[in-house]
């Protein structure tokens, strides 16, 4: 089974450790159901390689980048 959840963080809360928390939260869930990986993702608006260097710090490796076209 696959699942996909977003989340956002308020900007008030991005320079303390509750997205490291969160990201936590949902990694042992994740294990707790039986997940075989997963994955996590960021906007370009929301402080990206401050958040690159967070999940790779929590051992997530790049897998992909996302580009956009809007019509």
């Amino acid at each position: 089974n696959v699942a996909e959840i977003a989340w956002y963080m308020l900007p008030s809360k991005r320079r303390g450790r509750d997205g490291i928390k969160l990201v936590d939260t949902a990694v042992n869930y994740s294990k707790l159901i039986g997940a075989a990986s997963i994955s996590m993702i960021f906007m370009e608006s929301s402080m990206p390689k401050t958040v690159e260097k967070m999940y790779a710090k929590m051992g997530f490796n790049l897998a992909e980048t996302t580009h956009v076209r809007y019509l």
